[in-house]
């Protein structure tokens, strides 16, 4: 009786050598030996597999503004000298905004580099600025200006022109020795108008 051992391994055997002899034959063609060669050297049994090479894609992903956000930041916050306390990162529509304060002018360049290289960031407008700097102007250009038909009316101007239509207060009527007017006649007091039977 054979052994078990050897039933399970002969079809794997089988295969191993049907296969390398494929491989040897796909080698030949490749290398331009072409036909029925019975004076080629044999391949040796095992060669070295190619290692897959790992490519960054350039390629942008559809991604959503927060997942753009956090993908930045993660990459702006590794570096541990950056605070992230004190920056700020906003995406709207593929676009970064960086605001806040940076220690260094380098610094700032860096940044905004680094968000620059993420593949889905469409623009990064930059608006880091220096400890004890204001922050940069560029960010008042940047949003409409806004303009107003009305003029905004101030607090004085509020309270007088209320209290030309308003009726007095009962402190009011306290101090001039006046009290509350009465009910027109014929009302019932609960706000309806006319006559009770």
């Amino acid at each position: 009786m054979p052994n078990p051992l050897e039933l399970l391994t002969k079809p794997l055997q089988f295969g191993a050598q049907l296969a390398l002899g494929a491989i040897q034959n796909i080698q030949r063609l490749v290398s331009g030996g072409g036909g029925d060669d019975d004076h080629a050297q044999p391949e040796p049994a095992e060669q070295p597999r190619p290692q897959p090479q790992r490519r960054s894609s350039r390629t942008p992903k559809q991604l959503d503004d927060a997942t753009i956000t956090d993908k930045v930041e993660t990459i702006l916050f590794r570096d541990r000298s950056v605070d992230k306390g004190k920056i700020d990162v906003n995406t709207a529509n593929g676009k970064v905004w960086l605001r806040g304060e940076a220690k260094t002018p380098e610094q700032i360049k860096e940044l905004e580099a680094k968000a620059r290289e993420v593949p889905e960031v469409k623009d990064v407008e930059n608006l880091l600025h220096l400890p004890k700097t204001p922050a940069n102007k560029r960010e008042k250009r940047h949003s409409p200006p806004r303009k107003r038909t009305t003029p905004k009316r101030t607090t004085a101007e509020r309270k007088t022109s209320a209290a030309a239509n308003a009726e007095p207060t009962p402190r009011e009527l306290a101090a001039r020795r006046e009290g509350r007017q009465p009910a027109p006649l014929g009302s019932s007091g609960n706000g309806s108008s006319g006559s009770t039977e």
